[in-house]
């Protein structure tokens, strides 16, 4: 008789979130003008690790556990991306793929620190089903299972998504999910459809807020989104955060900081609120630490450029006092 993995969850040690996505390589240019067929310096150069586990990492930073599941080439990167998740306490389930490269982002960040991609996928799209059938175990252990928009793109590793949302599903995992892009093509809605259905939490900004339920004002989108899941953590970026459950609603303006460099700003409030929510936090706290967050990270350039613990502990000692 095959296990019952609902029921056998309480046997296993817990995961607060195992996060399935993908594997990058941030290179981070500053620069106030586009190169074109000439010669263009740059203020800033960096290269950091990124992608989906930004948020894994941002978690296990906080204090909480996380796993990531992904997948990187038999190249240097990959490597390395591995050695960095072991660094910082993340359970790695790195894949390789031997035909294709680790995932690049090239960011060029303009001096409001807004950016501009150019992308190579690599391996990423290469992750398979099999494969994430092949770590189920991993996923039925979590508190939530993070997923994103940009994961879905391509076959096989948008099935490969989908079959790690139906192995949480099954087993009483939450789904968490960013969408983290506005520009839906009819059969990316409908996948996105699919999986807002059976999400825990949605955790949108407000253009991809719009184009997943086609309004435009806040109330109205927040009215909607309260029927269909059971919690919208709205990202309003210099706004805050709207955090609207069934029977509560709560708005936290945001954190005014000199922004440097939006990368992994959405990861880092994304990985705040679920370790605010795996540790019981109320949503005003929740939303209130996502928030600051996210703030400390755009005040310097890369996805992880995270305060200091002791600055962490302080906020939380502030936003909880004496605990």
């Amino acid at each position: 008789m095959p296990k019952n993995h609902s029921t056998n969850r309480a046997y296993m040690q817990m995961i607060d979130c195992v996060v399935v996505g993908d594997a990058m390589w941030d290179i981070i240019v500053k620069s106030s003008l586009m190169p074109k067929y000439n010669l263009t310096y740059c203020n800033h150069i960096s290269i950091h690790p990124g992608g989906s586990a930004n948020v894994s990492a941002g978690i296990a930073y906080l204090g909480g556990s996380s796993a990531f599941i992904g997948k990187v080439g038999c190249d240097a990167f990959g490597d390395a991306y591995l050695s960095d998740l072991k660094s910082r306490g993340i359970e790695p389930h790195l894949f390789r793929e031997r035909d294709k490269r680790t995932g690049m982002v090239v960011s060029i960040v303009d001096e409001s620190g807004e950016r501009s991609f150019l992308v190579y996928r690599g391996a990423n799209d290469a992750l398979n089903p099999g494969e994430v059938e092949s770590v189920s175990d991993v996923i039925r252990k979590a508190r939530y299972l993070y997923v994103c928009g940009y994961s879905l793109i391509n076959k096989p590793q948008r099935e490969s998504i989908l079959k790690a949302v139906d192995i949480a599903t099954s087993s009483n995992v939450k789904i968490i999910f960013d969408p983290a892009l506005d520009n839906l093509t009819a059969p990316l809605r409908r996948v996105f459809a699919k999986i807002i259905d059976k999400c825990g939490v949605l955790s949108p900004n407000l253009n991809e807020a719009r184009a997943l339920c086609k309004f435009e004002k806040i109330d109205d989108i927040v009215n909607y989104f309260r029927h269909k899941i059971p919690l919208l953590a709205l990202k309003l970026g210099s706004a805050g955060c709207i955090l609207a459950a069934r029977d509560d609603t709560i708005r936290a303006p945001a954190f005014k900081v000199e922004c440097v460099d939006t990368t992994g700003a959405g990861d880092a409030f994304v990985a705040a609120l679920i370790y605010g929510l795996c540790m019981g936090y109320s949503l005003e706290i929740t939303a209130t630490l996502a928030n600051w967050f996210a703030s400390r990270v755009i005040a310097s350039y890369g996805p992880r450029s995270y305060p200091p613990r002791e600055d962490v502990k302080k906020f939380l000692e502030k936003l909880r006092p004496g605990l």
